[in-house]
């Protein structure tokens, strides 16, 4: 949703939480092993930079969707 209607290629995690953290029941270091179990099954890139870790969603699997 971020990628095709507003253009971010990419969300630091402080920011994922705040849009999503409550609607999924994750915060904090939960909220960071749940996306890191998405870049594993490879439907994130981790983007290392800036103040913050970013994740993005694969190319591929926006493609699938």
């Amino acid at each position: 949703l971020v990628v095709r209607q507003h253009g971010q290629t990419s969300l630091p995690i402080s920011a994922i939480e705040e849009l999503i953290g409550e609607k999924i029941n994750k915060e904090g270091t939960e909220l960071e092993l749940f996306l890191n179990r998405l870049w594993i099954m490879g439907r994130l890139e981790l983007i290392y930079g800036g103040a913050e870790v970013h994740y993005a969603p694969n190319p591929s699997w926006l493609v699938s969707q």
